[in-house]
């Protein structure tokens, strides 16, 4: 247990700043996702998101798909490329889109519903 809280404590400190905030730039590189592609899932322009990565504006978001991807890391027993990976694979409980096309149009909703009924072993 001790050791999974560790990983996961490392995991988000590669998400965040110096001082905790969470960093849109380093989210976005973790997830394989342009720059732009960050933008659209703060509603910002790629701009604002160079100028300032650790806007307080853009926490609560940045939180929750840190969340996710906690979530998404625990399922694929800490692989990061795999995790990656599933957000990009389309799913067939998702209407064969990808994970990530459903955050990028505001869905993260469904996205969260699935990774629940992974957690408690109903989807398989």
């Amino acid at each position: 247990m001790a050791q999974a809280k560790r990983l996961l404590a490392s995991n988000l400190r590669k998400l965040t700043d110096a001082h905790g905030r969470y960093d849109a730039v380093k989210i976005a590189h973790t997830f394989d996702w342009e720059q732009r592609e960050i933008a659209r899932f703060l509603g910002k322009d790629p701009s604002s998101i160079s100028k300032n990565p650790v806007s307080p504006g853009y926490q609560d978001a940045l939180a929750r798909l840190a969340s996710l991807y906690a979530r998404v890391l625990d399922l694929t027993g800490d692989d990061t490329a795999a995790a990656v990976a599933w957000l990009r694979t389309p799913i067939v409980a998702l209407n064969n889109q990808s994970p990530k096309k459903l955050l990028l149009e505001s869905r993260p909703d469904v996205v969260e519903n699935l990774l629940r009924e992974y957690e408690s072993g109903l989807a398989l």
